[in-house]
């Protein structure tokens, strides 16, 4: 059975080549990122009477590329994403959630600082990838009202 990945990517309003890539994910497992798309900081808000929309003067691809996935996202996305979008792949990358994206933000960017093996070489949906050294310019992370530990929250 084939596998898909739903996302919208929206490039910088400023300067796309110049400004970094961030990826937002909703947290709650099941919880679309479609959320924080259309009710948070994507490029337009609908209008109240539903039938519009209008440029959202808060939306973070004002300096950002921006990039929201459809989750649950089988490990090695931002890889096979970045293959089919080379000219992003060198940007500075961001990864923001949240509530349950707390949860999985830090240990998914451990991977990527770490450059494990298992992050470095995938098959995902039959794509091989396979590099030498890490397509992420990691450079922050950030989880709003996070669910981290349960135990202690």
């Amino acid at each position: 059975m084939a596998q898909t990945c739903f996302f919208w990517f929206f490039e910088s309003r400023n300067n796309p080549m110049s400004s970094p890539l961030t990826l937002f994910i909703n947290g709650g497992p099941g919880c679309s990122s479609m959320i924080g798309l259309f009710q948070e900081l994507g490029p337009c808000s609908s209008l109240p009477n539903g039938t519009n929309t209008t440029i959202n003067p808060y939306s973070w691809n004002n300096v950002s590329n921006l990039l929201f996935v459809d989750q649950p996202v089988g490990a090695g996305f931002r890889m096979i994403w970045c293959a089919k979008f080379p000219q992003y792949a060198s940007l500075p990358f961001h990864i923001f959630g949240e509530p349950y994206a707390g949860h999985y933000i830090p240990p998914f960017a451990l991977m990527i600082l770490s450059g494990t093996k298992d992050l470095l070489s995938v098959n995902l949906l039959n794509i091989n990838i396979a590099v030498q050294k890490p397509m992420m310019n990691l450079k922050s992370i950030g989880i709003g009202d996070g669910w981290i530990d349960p135990m202690i929250q």
